[in-house]
This record gives C-alpha cells, sequence and structure tokens, in this order.
C-alpha cells in the first residue's frame, strides 16, 4: 500500500474528486484576523512524485466564515459550499449559507491525446451566487453538510442546528419543505452530520447523534400526513397551505452499542450501485467503557436492509470515535476517519477492514472521498495536510468478489483432493484384491 501527505496550506473542511486525480478542497481561518485566509484550491495528485500541484486558488474573504462543506456537480461544472454571510447579516436572519462556484477542468489525464508534450492540466474556479438555505440566525451555527443526488438535480444542506433543505438544482428551489422541528428546535435540537441519497435519489437520509430518518425525495401526496405530525409555521397543515411536506419513510434511533454511555450515531450513507444499493450503512459511535467513562470509545459500522430496515451486521471498527465516513462511487468499498488519527478502508459486503493507515493526520480527519474509480483515497485535516492513499489491487481483490472468488478455487481444490484420494484408495483396494 502507497500513501503520503502533502502540505494542504490551510486546515481543511471539505474535498472532492473533480476526476481521478484532481481534487477541489476548502477550509481556512473563518471569521477574524487569524492570518490564515479562507481558501478554494484545486490540486491534481502527482502519485510519481508524492506530491499535489496546484491548479487554482480562489482566496474567500476573511469576513465571512471558512467553507465548511463542499460538493461537486460533475456534470454541470458546480461547487456547492456552505459558508456563513457576515455575523451581522446571520443575526439579522439573512444568512445566505448557500454559495454556488463555477469550474472548468482541463484535464490531461482525462484527454485521448497521448503525445509526449500532453499539455498540463488546468482548472479555474470562479463565485456564481449566494442563495438562503438554512435559517439560523446564530454565528456559531452554521451548514455543516451539502451533497448532491447521484443524479445530480437535488441538492441537500444541512446544520448545526438541527434544521436542513432539500434544494432542486440547478434553480435551488426548495423540493419541499423539511419540518421544522423533525430533530428538534432550540435548546433541544440535534446537530446534524451527514445527508445522503439513494443509488435511485429517490431516498434522502439524513442523521443526527439520536436519531436517522429516512425520506422520499418526492413531496408527500396533499392528503398524506405530514411527517412526523408536525404543525406548520401558520398552524394550518399541508393541505391547507399547499406547502408541499416530505413523505418519512423510516426513523432509526436511540443506539446502543458496546460501552457503558451513551452511544451517538456519526453518519449514515447509502450504499451503491452495483455492489450494495439496498443498504444502508451507518456508523455508531460508542460511550465511553471502564469506571469513570475512562475507557475505550469503540466504534461501529452497521449495515441495513435498506428495503425492510432490518439490522443485517455489525462491526466493531476501531476503539475511538469516527469522525468522517465515506461510500465509494461503485458500490464496494467504504472509507473512515478516526479521532486516533487512522484512515481505513472497509469492504462493503462483508465489513472486513481492507486496509489502514494509522498517524495519517495530527489531528483527528475533518473529510475524505474514495476517488471515481475506487483507486484513490484522499483525506484532509485541520493540521493543513492532506493524505493520499493508493487503494492497492490486493485490497481490491480482497473484497467480497474476490472472497467469492477464493471460495471457488477453494472447492475445487477440496474437490481434487477428493478426488485424488478416492484415486489412492481405489488403487491400494487393487493391489489387496491382487
Amino acid at each position: 500500500m502507497k500513501h503520503f501527505s502533502a502540505p494542504a496550506e490551510l486546515p481543511v473542511y471539505a474535498v472532492d474528486f473533480l476526476s481521478e486525480d484532481v481534487v477541489v478542497y476548502a477550509g481556512g481561518g473563518g471569521v477574524g484576523r487569524s492570518g490564515v485566509k479562507n481558501v478554494i484550491r484545486t490540486v491534481r495528485i502527482v502519485p510519481a512524485e508524492q506530491t499535489v500541484k496546484e491548479l487554482n486558488r480562489l482566496e474567500l474573504t476573511r469576513e465571512e466564515d471558512a467553507p465548511m462543506c463542499l460538493a461537486a456537480n460533475k456534470s454541470l461544472g458546480k461547487l456547492a459550499c456552505g459558508i456563513n454571510s457576515i455575523p451581522a447579516k446571520v443575526k439579522e436572519g439573512k444568512n445566505e449559507s448557500l454559495r454556488i462556484f463555477d469550474y472548468e477542468l482541463n484535464d490531461a489525464a482525462d484527454t485521448k491525446e497521448k503525445e509526449e508534450q500532453a499539455p498540463e492540466p488546468s482548472a479555474t474556479v470562479t463565485f456564481s451566487k449566494a442563495a438562503p438555505s438554512l435559517l439560523f440566525k446564530d454565528p456559531e451555527q452554521y451548514q455543516k453538510f451539502c451533497t448532491f443526488s447521484p443524479d445530480e438535480r437535488l441538492l441537500v444542506t444541512g446544520g448545526t442546528d438541527g434544521s436542513f433543505a432539500l434544494h432542486t438544482f440547478p434553480s435551488l428551489k426548495l423540493a419541499w419543505e423539511a419540518p421544522p422541528d423533525a430533530f428538534g428546535t432550540g435548546s433541544s435540537a440535534q446537530e446534524l452530520y451527514t445527508g445522503d441519497f439513494s443509488y435511485d435519489s429517490e431516498q434522502l437520509v439524513v442523521a443526527s447523534a439520536q436519531k436517522i430518518k429516512v425520506f422520499s425525495t418526492s413531496p408527500a401526496p396533499a392528503s398524506a400526513e405530514k411527517a412526523d405530525g408536525e404543525s406548520s409555521s401558520n398552524g394550518g397543515t399541508s393541505a391547507d397551505t399547499k406547502v408541499k411536506r416530505p413523505l418519512k419513510i423510516q426513523t432509526i434511533q436511540n443506539p446502543a452499542l458496546g460501552g457503558a454511555g451513551p452511544c451517538s450515531f456519526r453518519a449514515a450513507r447509502f450504499g451503491r450501485a452495483p455492489n450494495s444499493e439496498k443498504v444502508l450503512f451507518t456508523v455508531v459511535n460508542a460511550g465511553a467503557s471502564g469506571k469513570g467513562g475512562k475507557g475505550k470509545r469503540k466504534s461501529f459500522v452497521s449495515a441495513w436492509n435498506a428495503e425492510t430496515w432490518d439490522l443485517v451486521q455489525t462491526r466493531h471498527v476501531a476503539d475511538k470515535p469516527i469522525t468522517v465516513f465515506d461510500v465509494s462511487a461503485d458500490g464496494r468499498l467504504l472509507a473512515y476517519g478516526c479521532s486516533d488519527l487512522s484512515i481505513g478502508i472497509l469492504d462493503a459486503k462483508t465489513l472486513r477492514p481492507l486496509l489502514r493507515v494509522l498517524d495519517a493526520h495530527s489531528f483527528p480527519p475533518t473529510c475524505l472521498r474514495i476517488s471515481p474509480s475506487g483507486k484513490t483515497l484522499i483525506s484532509g485535516s485541520a493540521d493543513n495536510t492532506l493524505r493520499v492513499v493508493e487503494i492497492p489491487p490486493s485490497a481490491l481483490l480482497g473484497t467480497s468478489a474476490g472472497s467469492s472468488a477464493r471460495s471457488i478455487i477453494l472447492t475445487i481444490l477440496v474437490a481434487l483432493l477428493f478426488a485424488i484420494l478416492a484415486y489412492i484408495l481405489q488403487q491400494r483396494l487393487a493391489v489387496v484384491r491382487a
């Protein structure tokens, strides 16, 4: 397994692939005069030199917050970021936390030309527009995630205040109005960690520490009851106001795995076709075990049947909490980053560990992504570094497909062994009879 650390030149809070070897990441020092700029940076991974080369650097104002989440819409050449407006606007309820950027990528690695002196890849990132999405008024709250659906026609955002929104893209209109109290309100609001879509873009999952909710991405029929029995902002019903409401499909709550203290969800992501499209993966961080809560805080990954919602299997992954989680585009691999500073990959079918990099960062990973082909893993941290991991063929062969192949080979070898033993026994009986 080959891997290397590369300087990011800023605290990294979000990362995504634009192509197999071009990555965009974002972060910075936030509001104020820390001296650390807020930046969206595009780089090319150069494994032979164990480094990344800058293709574009877009510096943002220091008057606003740092980008805390980022997602690429490759079909339209768009980036979505979560960036709080200046604190005064946030307090006034005028926060335009959803920022859209245009990008253009000339990736030499993707061209069909095989000239000896192929042009160097280039990239440009330019601001497009800002829009409101989450309407919190506390500058300490921020947009935690933004995620595009697999068909790239929907965009979900979620915040630390427990609110979330589903937008059509690129119009940014609301697909439906999210229940205002789905994850609590006021002091009881639960911070949201992840939002993700099913492989066919028909379901949306949103995760907080204590509950995971699955919704249909299509609005509920006017005659249907509202998702959680909540009242609308003006006291009417969805039918009265003609407000589009979501249809809730499932709720998973009260995590309880290992450890004496309270457990909490950290992530929920759907599998992907063709290997895990009917699966929902969840991450649970267990409370500390032992006297005084000073023991291990184990983390677990679970797989749920996304049709019956039965728990299929659970595996202990690490002895420290998982901080970030991802699923490969083909649904074969699961990636995680842990507060013990490691990152690793699991087989999505068996949850068996395939590889792990210890001390990947000096601070816990804040983001990570698997490349479109599933051959590269990249992670970022607030320690100003990126970690690039080449996922070796041996790890891919160790997934369920490889396990099936080994099972077939083992079956053939056992059959041959029995055939040889039978032949030897037959020869010995022939000698005795003679």
